[in-house]
């Protein structure tokens, strides 16, 4: 089970990310009713996609 204030800054991450991509879907208040895992998956998701971006500019900007 998350910590209540872990779970809370992931859902906010989760919407902000969802928002700059246009995921329509991935509001607030259908992140509280998401599970745990839900939750988590979503993050990562974001995590890896954000890491992604930082190292295609760092790319782009050494060639």
């Amino acid at each position: 089970m998350f910590q209540p204030t872990l779970r809370i800054q992931y859902e906010d991450y989760i919407s902000r990310q969802a928002s700059i991509f246009g995921y329509k879907a991935l509001v607030p208040s259908n992140l509280r009713q998401a599970s745990d895992m839900t939750v988590a998956n979503l993050y990562s998701y974001f995590q890896i996609r954000d890491e992604s971006d930082v190292e295609e500019t760092t790319l782009a900007a050494t060639v």
